[in-house]
C-alpha cells in the first residue's frame, strides 16, 4: 500500500492517487510519475499540489462502491458504544462494499462478514486487499435462515440488512452474553420491529440517529452550510444480559 498517495490543490479539491509507478491525470493537468513524492509538485498546466501519503481515512472513504455504504460518523459512535478491541471478533451481516467489515478490522481481532451476494463479498475481498486487512472472513449466507457455522461467539453483532427482526434467532445464537448487537437502518419503523422481536434475554440500550451539522468558516462568514445531508440512518443497540 506504500504506492498509495492522496495529493490535492489549493486546498480545497482532492485527488486519490491509487498508483504512483504511473503519471497521473486529472483536471488540473497531469503530474509526473517522479513528482509524486511527499510535498508539493506541479502540474503540465502549472498548478501546485500538495502531495502525501494516504491515511487509513483517505483510504476509506475511496473503497470501491457495490452498495450504499454505512457513514464514517455512524460506525464511530458504534465503536464508542461497545469499546470492541483487538480481542474482540465481529459479525458483520450485510457486507454491501465491506465498509464496516474494513473498518471494524482496523481495532479489532476478526470479522466475520456475511452476505447473499457473490459481488458483495468479491467487492469486499478487493477492499480488504487494497487496505492490507487479512482478520476479514467473508462467506455467503442467507442471515434469516441459514446456520452462520462459526465456532467463534462474537462480541459485536452489527445487523445492516432491511428485516432485522427476522435475524434475532442467529444474533442469539452467535452473540456472548454481555455483547451488543447494533443494527443500521434508514427507516425508524425498521428499528422498532427488531425491538419489539427481541427476546427476554436481550436488553433494549437505545435507539438513536447522529445530526453532523457542518459550517462554513471562511472570515466573517460563519454559518451552517447551506446544504445539509446529516442524517443517514437509526442506530439500535441492544445488549444479550442471559441465555
Amino acid at each position: 500500500m506504500s504506492n498509495i498517495k492522496k495529493i490535492v490543490t489549493d486546498k480545497k479539491r482532492n485527488y486519490y492517487v491509487k498508483d504512483d509507478s504511473k503519471d497521473y491525470h486529472c483536471k488540473d493537468g497531469m503530474i509526473r510519475k517522479e513528482d509524486l513524492k511527499v510535498g508539493t509538485a506541479k502540474s503540465n498546466k502549472d498548478k501546485e499540489f500538495y502531495v502525501f501519503n494516504a491515511s487509513k481515512v483517505d483510504q476509506f472513504k475511496n473503497l470501491k462502491r457495490a452498495a450504499q455504504v454505512m457513514d464514517p460518523k455512524d460506525l464511530g459512535i458504534i465503536l464508542s458504544n461497545t469499546l470492541v478491541d483487538k480481542d474482540s471478533i465481529v459479525f458483520d451481516c450485510g457486507s454491501g462494499t465491506g465498509a464496516a467489515a474494513c473498518f471494524f478490522a482496523s481495532y479489532v481481532k476478526k470479522v466475520y462478514s456475511f452476505d447473499v451476494r457473490e459481488d458483495h463479498k468479491k467487492t469486499l475481498e478487493e477492499n480488504a486487499k487494497n487496505l492490507g486487512l487479512k482478520n476479514i472472513s467473508t462467506s455467503i449466507k442467507n442471515i434469516y435462515e441459514d446456520d452462520l457455522d462459526v465456532k467463534d461467539k462474537c462480541n459485536l453483532f452489527v445487523l445492516d440488512v432491511p428485516e432485522p427482526e427476522k435475524a434475532v434467532f442467529n444474533v442469539d445464537k452467535n452473540l456472548e452474553i454481555g455483547g451488543f448487537l447494533v443494527a443500521y437502518n434508514p427507516c425508524i419503523t425498521q428499528n422498532n420491529r427488531l425491538v419489539d422481536s427481541l427476546p427476554d434475554n436481550f436488553m433494549h440500550v437505545k435507539t438513536i440517529e447522529i445530526i453532523e451539522r457542518e459550517w462554513h468558516a471562511e472570515g466573517k462568514k460563519v454559518r451552517p452550510q447551506t446544504k445539509e445531508f446529516s442524517h443517514t440512518g437509526f442506530l439500535t443497540f441492544a445488549r444479550k444480559i442471559g441465555k
